[in-house]
């Protein structure tokens, strides 16, 4: 609860407050929440699971995908361990979706992306999200569809 407002109200601590905040997610759901207004399904800037389809209203503009590479670069580790779960595949269909109106090379989202554990059904989106997260730094993926 604190480092939030610590990264927000203090310069000297910004940086690494938002390292520790994006260093390890349970989910996308947190840079998904970074694009309020541009999903339909979103409840006042919220992404919820129980929101389908989830279709762009229009391409993020240059300032939201600055902001979304801007917490993505700090993630280490994405954890999405709910078995076979809808919220996983909802996740990886919905981040997918947004990587296609990426105007840089998807695979350079995640620049610090170390372990990824992740258990899905294996779709196309799957697949995707895969793509997305296969970056040089990956030294630990833990898969299972």
């Amino acid at each position: 609860r604190s480092l939030p407002a610590l990264a927000s109200t203090c310069r000297e601590f910004e940086q690494p407050a938002l390292d520790v905040l994006w260093r390890d997610l349970h989910s996308v759901i947190p840079l998904v929440n970074c694009l309020p207004g541009i999903l339909l399904g979103s409840d006042h800037g919220c992404f919820r699971l129980s929101s389908l389809p989830q279709i762009l209203e229009k391409p993020p503009d240059s300032k939201v995908w600055d902001t979304l590479f801007k917490y993505a670069s700090r993630v280490h580790s994405i954890t999405m361990a709910q078995p076979y779960s809808s919220a996983n595949l909802l996740q990886t269909e919905t981040f997918s979706l947004l990587m296609l109106s990426c105007p840089s090379t998807p695979a350079s989202f995640f620049l610090k992306l170390r372990k990824l554990s992740l258990y899905d059904d294996g779709s196309r989106s799957t697949a995707e999200f895969l793509r997305m997260t296969f970056v040089p730094s990956l030294v630990e993926l833990d898969l299972q569809i």
